[in-house]
């Protein structure tokens, strides 16, 4: 059997004994597009027509913001404080006038504030990125980069648009926002944030 046919089986398999709870380990960790819209429409389906919550894990957020009513985010096995999204491993260094820059793989270089030196995880906020289809001084603050739409989601009163940077890079939209800006996949795009958007740690 495929990975996607072996996941369905063993969803089957648990829904055997009529249980209140499913607890799903990244049901789609290992299957192609096809199955994985697949397991998602399982899942859906168990939760809304048979009742029974779902407990599942997974390292894709878009994955988790669309079909989850409630969220918990786990990091170095606790449960977070903060929602820690974009989260990338970097060092710090120290320019002109000490100011402070997080470099990224393939060397991408970002503005932050932070007393911290060294190896660094970072991670960026998806809500405080700005996103535009044109380069305008008047709309891009701080950091600005050029990017890629890849993906783009429906989260209710957002969108989350998944941009190639060199990096995926999450960016919330304002549902209303992203009407205005009329964005498709494969478009290039513009990105800004201000320092205050990362949190080094």
């Amino acid at each position: 059997m495929s990975g996607g046919e072996t996941q369905r089986v063993a969803i089957a398999q648990a829904l055997a004994c009529s249980p209140e709870v499913i607890l799903l380990d990244e049901p789609t960790g290992s299957v192609d597009v096809e199955n994985r819209i697949i397991i998602e429409r399982i899942i859906r389906d168990i939760n809304r027509e048979k009742e029974i919550s779902v407990i599942f894990t997974t390292h894709d957020m878009i994955q988790a913001s669309r079909l989850a009513d409630e969220i918990v985010f786990l990091f170095d096995g606790k449960v977070a404080e903060s929602i820690y999204e974009n989260i990338y491993s970097g060092h710090i260094e120290t320019g002109e006038g000490d100011q402070k820059y997080c470099v990224l793989q393939g060397g991408l270089k970002f503005k932050v504030e932070t007393e911290r030196s060294g190896f660094v995880r970072v991670s960026i906020n998806p809500g405080a990125i700005i996103i535009s289809r044109v380069k305008d001084d008047n709309i891009l603050k701080g950091n600005i980069f050029q990017g890629r739409m890849i993906q783009l989601t429906d989260e209710q009163s957002r969108v989350r648009a998944l941009v190639d940077i060199g990096i995926p890079l999450s960016v919330l939209i304002p549902r209303e926002a992203s009407r205005d800006l009329h964005l498709s996949l494969g478009e290039k795009v513009w990105l800004s944030c201000l320092p205050e958007a990362f949190e080094i740690f």
